[in-house]
């Protein structure tokens, strides 16, 4: 049985280069269960790679905006981030890191660091991330 969500938040933030800082500030602001605040350090540099992302493939130009869900129970977090465009090719796996121009690596972070996550290809597109406290 999946525990009663006691906070939800949606906000809406416009697709520019200061989308991860917005990002971050609403996941802290939504403060996560307590037995999750040692990984808020990690849940804050998953939403950011997942939001740069979709600034960067997941919308047509600034004025898009990035839909972000925070949901959190008393044992997890779930966030969502829903971008205007599809979200294709969401596999880390079968990315390339190019470390010559400084890309490619935001999804093995996400892989490496989230309990769990996913997308959904849309559009809209939607990439989701979850911690669990252990």
């Amino acid at each position: 049985m999946r525990p009663e969500v006691l906070l939800r938040r949606q906000s809406s933030i416009p697709a520019t280069p200061q989308a991860p800082s917005s990002a971050r500030r609403a996941l802290k602001d939504a403060i996560p269960p307590p037995d999750l605040a040692f990984r808020l350090d990690d849940a804050q540099l998953v939403i950011s790679e997942v939001v740069s992302n979709a600034v960067k493939h997941g919308a047509r130009d600034s004025r898009d905006a990035l839909r972000l869900v925070i949901e959190t129970d008393d044992r997890r977090l779930r966030v969502d981030v829903e971008q205007t465009l599809a979200a294709l090719d969401v596999h880390p796996t079968e990315r390339h890191v190019d470390s010559a121009h400084g890309g490619g690596s935001g999804l093995l972070i996400v892989e490496a660091l989230a309990d769990a996550w996913g997308a959904e290809a849309g559009p809209p597109g939607h990439v989701w991330f979850e911690f669990e406290a252990t």
